[in-house]
């Protein structure tokens, strides 16, 4: 189990998740020659999605997290730009610390291959708060990176795409004493117009 309290291990795992982006959108890249692109203009969209942690450890403890959010953005090809808003609760059925619940923002960029049927994307931002918690006053800022190396799409009917993100990872600092580091799975409807 890994656990990024105060250890520097943080640093590590940030490296290896930013070289997993980069190394599936080098794949989607050199994959793209062989694909006839459909794209045309720029499609602008919006993405509601629920998650849980398959794995979630704070503070040397192993917790659940919940994870409700959307998303909006602009993909004028194959790279986009989106807003990612998303309201975490993180429960530790032990007792042993406190629930906590915040609010992630922050900026993300997708990439697409293999014809728009997998997405790659990376966001990261602040985190806040929303209420008082081991201490620490509702409000309190920290920060997140949110990884989703390959996320599965399938195209419902017109403007409309199921996503499937199998292992995402997330790596939230809510608070002075401890830092998340969470794996969940991720079910996600996006709405597409241009």
């Amino acid at each position: 189990m890994l656990v990024c309290g105060r250890s520097p291990c943080l640093s590590a795992r940030l490296g290896q998740l930013i070289a997993i982006f980069i190394a599936t959108t080098a794949i989607g890249t050199s994959s793209r020659a062989q694909e006839t692109s459909a794209d045309t203009g720029t499609e602008f969209w919006t993405q509601v999605q629920g998650a849980v942690s398959v794995l979630d450890t704070r503070t040397d403890t192993p917790v659940q997290r919940l994870n409700v959010g959307a998303q909006f953005g602009a993909r004028p090809e194959r790279f986009g730009l989106f807003l990612n808003v998303e309201m975490n609760r993180s429960v530790d059925f032990g007792r042993v610390s406190p629930d906590v619940d915040f609010i992630q923002v922050g900026p993300g960029l997708d990439y697409f291959w293999k014809e728009r049927r997998l997405r790659s994307s990376i966001s990261a931002g602040p985190t806040f708060l929303t209420r008082d918690s081991g201490g620490e006053p509702a409000g309190k800022r920290g920060w997140f990176v949110d990884v989703r190396p390959i996320s599965v799409r399938y195209a419902l009917e017109s403007g409309a795409v199921f996503e499937l993100t199998p292992l995402a990872v997330d790596i939230s600092k809510t608070q002075d004493e401890f830092t998340m580091y969470g794996n969940f799975v991720i079910v996600a409807y996006e709405w597409t117009s241009r």
